[in-house]
């Protein structure tokens, strides 16, 4: 294994390291034999020159672990990154094109079907006729648009034996007969009874002591003080005619 230059200065240093812990060591005087050495001779060194120690490699081999890790690392950050973009562009194309699929399949309000187009209105001179029911139709909503009128959905239901009139389907053929459009006849409004001023007052046809004397007093409650003043046997029969008396 062949050392980078970091390494080489390393031992370098260590080299002039060791030869200047030599240098200075003291000399080592020796007595004569049996008598104890006032210095005693110093102990080998651990190591020799141009031999790294134990920590020394081992720190050697984490910085080289660690070299090797910083290569890898960026490696793998750049990986990961194609990754991320990868994943990230194909999530953006799945979605425009489910976006581009739903609107393609929502039909525009100006796009109809052929059946839709292809039946036009029927009008009253052309019954009996059939009719192609539509999306969102209901029997009502037929009736008004042929008849003029939503109240002759009876005669298309009777027409066609419908047992649940409010269930028909797109696509579903109804008979529509020629009968007269059903027009409701809309009550009049009850006209306003002018008020009785007088003492007295003549009975008309549809009179009743009630309507009298709210008419008099605005109170129909007031029909037994009537009742009293013309000492009506009945109060419940009176005749068109009669004149009753009216007390203020």
């Amino acid at each position: 294994m062949t050392l980078t230059v970091t390494q080489s200065f390393v031992n370098i240093g260590l080299v002039f390291g060791v030869v200047a812990q030599r240098l200075e060591r003291p000399p080592v005087t020796r007595k004569a034999a049996g008598s104890n050495p006032v210095n005693p001779a110093p102990l080998p060194p651990r190591w020799t020159v141009g031999v790294l120690p134990r920590k020394e490699e081992k720190m050697e081999k984490i910085k080289t672990l660690l070299k090797k890790f910083k290569a890898s690392e960026q490696t793998i950050s750049m990986v990961l990154g194609v990754l991320v973009v990868l994943v990230v562009g194909a999530l953006v194309i799945n979605y425009f094109r489910n976006v581009r699929t739903t609107k393609e399949a929502q039909p525009t309000s100006e796009e109809t079907s052929p059946q839709e187009s292809a039946q036009q209105p029927i009008k009253l001179e052309e019954l009996p006729a059939v009719y192609t029911v539509k999306a969102g139709d209901n029997l009502w909503k037929i009736a008004e648009t042929i008849y003029g009128s939503g109240y002759n959905w009876v005669d298309i239901a009777k027409e066609n034996h419908l047992k649940n009139p409010n269930l028909v389907y797109a696509g579903q053929e109804l008979k529509i007969p020629k009968v007269k459009p059903i027009i409701p006849k809309v009550s009049q409004p009850t006209k306003t009874l002018e008020p009785i001023t007088g003492d007295t007052y003549t009975v008309v046809k549809g009179d009743n002591l009630w309507q009298i004397a709210l008419r008099a007093y605005g109170d129909g409650y007031q029909w037994v003080k009537i009742a009293r003043e013309n000492k009506l046997a009945n109060p419940d029969l009176i005749h068109s005619g009669n004149t009753l008396k009216i007390p203020r």
